[in-house]
């Protein structure tokens, strides 16, 4: 295989894997899609709502999960989402369902920045190849978390502002 074809492959492979992701946890027919948008349309809008097919069966999986730690952690975002007054738009399940799916939409654009520009071809070798998307898959499941804690930092500002009027 040469070398200038690998990028092209990863980028296939990857492809491919959202591809299989969306189809196996996606609704079947586009009845249950609309019965589920219809249903969210209270609560979401905008990339949320056109993204919840993918969310809310993604949170059914994580709902089934055993264990403390899972529960801890979804009790933690169920307390962040309360602080920035998200609670009304995501359930645990669905931002943490959200953290999980980032990655796979952010990968499509590494790859294309790998093959398209020169600046990151250092990056089509299989090391460095890999190890950027280790990055990205920490950052991209890390980045709605810190959209989060920045919505946060944001309400408490205001709010402190507002204090000495009150």
């Amino acid at each position: 295989m040469n070398p200038s074809q690998l990028p092209l492959l990863i980028y296939a492979a990857v492809f491919t894997g959202i591809a299989c992701l969306a189809y196996l946890l996606c609704p079947k027919n586009m009845d249950e899609a609309k019965a589920i948008i219809a249903n969210q349309k209270a609560r979401k809008s905008g990339l949320l709502l056109l993204i919840s097919p993918l969310l809310v069966p993604i949170g059914e999986i994580i709902k089934k999960i055993p264990g403390r730690l899972i529960q801890k952690y979804l009790d933690k975002i169920q307390r962040n989402l309360v602080t920035a007054e998200w609670d009304a738009k995501l359930f645990p399940e669905e931002f943490f369902a959200l953290q999980v799916i980032t990655p796979l939409f952010l990968s499509p654009f590494l790859v294309q920045a790998i093959v398209k520009i020169d600046t990151f071809a250092f990056l089509r070798q299989p090391g460095p190849m890999a190890v950027s998307f280790a990055v990205l898959f920490f950052v991209g499941g890390f980045l709605p978390f810190l959209i989060l804690q920045d919505t946060i930092k944001k309400k408490q500002k205001a709010i402190s502002r507002e204090i000495p009027f009150a």
